[in-house]
């Protein structure tokens, strides 16, 4: 039944209702259902039955009182039953209320260092630009900083007070991620300022990309007309900002940019990262890579200085690369002493430059005194296996055993320059090794106990595993054994050999060609040149699938499967150490016209990064570790801390509360508390917020074994992202407001954006059901005229 609304401005119904007068302001549609509809007809009948009935009782006797007191009496206690019979009926008054909700315009405003800095030498058409737009004169243009402009520039000319007659005004700072600000507002409930200030705290990135993704997180289920980024457009980290804009274009708005800033380059040299092994050998050949890049200074000879420990090591004259072009440095020593070691990368500072805080970056290597012990098996001398362990018998620093199933020597102690008779059966001597290199060799020769040992080897004690794929038996025998989740792919049970007649290239991919162990020469593009030139193979295992999380350093060529090409060289962590597979058992053929230049070359890279961080003494039980082992942390950036407590057999050890010390340069010493992995037994993290730069030591001693105590070290610099490319980014904004659905302005563009703006409010609906059968009026309806009725025919007599 569809009800009048008129009645809905009663204040008497409204309070009935329980509703607001703004409320029933937004009413459309009320409607009068029925639970139990059954009832009414049912009612009706019982109604006309009852009248006859109470009829007849009252006129049956015509010596009572008039029929001018009895038809009062008979319309009350009808009107009792009709009230109990509409009760029964569960009657519902349902309200369809409609709202239409004002859009929202978010701004959102780059509160980033770079901000901070003034353009004294802004070529003229971009002062006047802003001039016109913020009203100030040019030399205040140039004297001003960029978030001073942006201030001006929404300050001026009413723009709030327009924003603010037709929608919702959010401002948003940013810059390594989004605040929502409030803005001060006047009696009439206009914002009156925008309170701009530098991010102090997180202003050293700029996030657009997050800083989108969050305010699309928070305005999310209101209609948004639009989003204005005002920016210098230098995205330095974060989330990939022409994806972001595109996930916020779906939710039906656009996202437009506004550009503030000097667009004129500025002159930089910096060392965008320092890459080495984490844990070399004494006495063993070391690489140490670090990346530089420059902008003003093109063909400019310069001295590259590597520190260690803050002491003068080596150096090298530099001719700088072309502009904005990565150029590769390489340092190549011997450590001639065990101990942690910093390595510093530095540049000095040019004439010019914006900023000397990024010319130097550093690493952390750990030196080792034991010597390398490597234990290989293999079931017969393919050609693989013979270059293979010649190469590492080259090399006098490594202490090798070599287990060759089916040769004449399985009973003389082996191959290698340390005697093996067997393949060990007990933790003592297992652990002794570092790197277990297992070849085409039958699951049948181990047992199972053999295999547990194995893998408690890479996860409890934290050595390495090298696994060479063969035709007969590695990896399909090791499928579904205990051994199977430590390779980083899924295999199928039976053997997959991908042949082919022409030969397949080894085709690096991305992760590989930042990798040292695919290093074959020292520039990038000589380096690339030599993969494709290198003989080709015929035959390799063809894995079903890539594990999550696993590095794949290289691929086949010319086969692929649904997952994509097959893998041929990857490699995955697993609990304290790592598994390494080679699914290709031809590398011996890259020694064709150049001998063991790219063979050996390639196989002591793998066998340096395989290498375990062994710690002296009781350090073994208890591993200290960052998230970042070898590199450095920016200032402002969260170290992530990781702590496992062993016993000598290498068991996980559980202790109730266990803590760190962190002792900085200047020598205050902090004390954080570690929690335990809910999923990994003897295992705590924690986090670190260092707020200095320099070289931090973590120390964790064992509440069960004082002497057990476990170090690690990290540094932290001041990396100045904000400085390194701080010039106005027209193109990097452009793309974001076309990726966006928008478009990018300049500052005296600003109404050109308000214009754009669609003023299209939401209409929101929602249902609101009130019963009626429980109310008190209907309880009131059926009692009061009862009470009436039996009061008057008492006075009456009628009793």
């Amino acid at each position: 039944m569809i009800l009048s609304l008129s009645w809905l401005s009663s204040s008497l119904w409204q309070r009935f209702l329980g509703i607001s007068p703004q409320t029933a302001s937004h009413i459309r549609y009320a409607h009068l259902v029925f639970a139990t509809p059954w009832v009414l007809p049912v009612a009706l009948t019982i109604l006309i039955v009852a009248a006859l009935w109470f009829a007849w009782c009252y006129y049956r006797d015509g010596t009572r009182p008039s029929w001018l007191v009895k038809t009062p009496l008979l319309v009350l206690r009808l009107l009792a039953f009709l009230s109990l019979m509409i009760m029964l009926a569960q009657p519902t008054l349902r309200l369809r209320e409609e709202q239409h909700l004002r859009p929202s315009v978010a701004i959102l405003v780059d509160t980033s260092q770079s901000m901070g800095l003034t353009d004294p030498r802004m070529p003229p058409q971009y002062v006047a630009n802003e001039a016109q737009a913020t009203g100030l004169s040019p030399e205040d243009i140039r004297r001003l900083s960029r978030i001073a402009r942006v201030q001006r520039l929404l300050e001026h000319d009413r723009l709030l007070k327009s924003l603010a007659q037709r929608y919702n005004v959010q401002l948003y700072s940013f810059a390594s991620q989004a605040h929502a600000m409030e803005l001060p507002h006047d009696k009439n409930g206009v914002p009156t300022a925008f309170p701009l200030a530098l991010d102090r705290a997180g202003g050293d990135s700029t996030q657009i990309g997050t800083a989108l993704h969050q305010v699309a997180q928070d305005l999310a289920g209101r209609p948004v007309a639009g989003l204005l980024v005002i920016s210098d457009g230098e995205n330095n980290q974060g989330e990939d900002p022409l994806t972001a804009a595109m996930d916020v274009r779906a939710l039906h708005t656009t996202v437009s940019t506004l550009g503030v800033g000097d667009p004129t380059k500025t002159k930089d040299v910096a060392v965008l990262s320092v890459l080495t092994d984490d844990n070399v050998r004494v006495h063993n050949v070391v690489n140490l890579y670090a990346d530089l890049e420059q902008r003003g200074y093109a063909g400019k000879t310069v001295t590259v200085s590597l520190l260690r420990n803050g002491q003068p090591f080596q150096q090298q004259t530099v001719r700088l690369a072309p502009d904005d072009q990565k150029q590769e440095i390489v340092f190549t020593y011997v450590p001639d002493q065990p101990g942690r070691f910093v390595y510093t990368v530095r540049v000095p500072p040019l004439p010019g430059e914006i900023t000397a805080s990024n010319n130097a970056r550093s690493a952390v290597q750990n030196v080792i005194q034991k010597p390398l012990k490597v234990l290989m098996v293999e079931e017969r001398p393919r050609w693989e296996f013979r270059y293979l362990k010649n190469a590492i018998l080259r090399d006098t620093s490594i202490q090798f055993a070599c287990l060759l199933l089916s040769g004449d020597d399985v009973n003389s102690g082996g191959e290698g320059n340390i005697k093996v008779y067997g393949f060990p059966s007990s933790e003592q001597t297992l652990f002794d090794y570092d790197i277990l290199i297992l070849g085409d060799v039958p699951r049948s020769y181990f047992s199972d106990a053999q295999l547990q040992l194995i893998r408690r080897f890479v996860e409890d004690r934290g050595g390495s595993l090298l696994l060479i794929a063969g035709e007969n038996h590695m990896p399909q025998e090791y499928v579904g054994t205990v051994l199977d989740p430590l390779m980083p792919a899924v295999f199928s049970s039976s053997p997959n050999p991908i042949t082919t007649d022409d030969p397949f290239q080894w085709q690096l991919t991305p992760q590989g060609q930042e990798s040292p162990i695919m290093r074959l020469d020292d520039d990038p593009t000589r380096n690339l040149q030599i993969w494709q030139s290198l003989p080709g193979m015929f035959w390799c295992e063809g894995a079903e699938r890539v594990r999550p999380g696993a590095v794949v350093l290289a691929v086949n060529s010319a086969r692929s499967n649904a997952y994509g090409p097959y893998p041929l060289a990857l490699y995955q962590n697993f609990g304290a150490g790592k598994c390494y597979m080679d699914l290709a058992d031809s590398t011996w053929r890259w020694r064709w016209r150049v001998g063991d230049r790219y063979f050996y070359r390639y196989w002591g890279q793998v066998i340096r990064f395989l290498t375990p961080r062994d710690l002296p003494g009781n350090q073994r039980f208890v591993q200290v570790a960052t998230d970042r082992p070898g590199s450095s942390y920016r200032l402002g950036q969260q170290v992530s801390i990781t702590v496992r407590l062993l016993d000598p057999y290498y068991h996980p050890v559980k202790v109730s509360s266990l803590a760190a010390t962190i002792v900085g340069n200047n020598g205050v010493r902090q004390t954080i508390a570690l929690q335990p992995s809910p999923n990994a037994p003897g295992l705590y993290t924690a986090r670190y917020l260092p707020n200095l730069t320099g070289k931090y030591t973590i120390s964790v001693t064992s509440p069960q074994n004082p002497n057990a105590k476990g170090t690690a070290t990290f540094v932290v610099e001041s990396l100045a992202l904000e400085l390194q490319k701080p010039e106005l980014d027209e193109r990097m904004l452009k793309r974001i407001a076309a990726a966006g659905g928008g478009h990018y302005y300049r500052p005296n563009q600003l109404d050109d954006w308000l214009r754009s703006l669609k003023n299209r409010p939401l209409v929101v609906t929602s249902t609101r059901e009130t019963e009626l059968w429980d109310s008190p009026f209907f309880l009131a309806l059926f009692i009061v005229p009862l009470a009436i009725e039996w009061l008057v025919r008492k006075r009456s007599g009628l009793l």
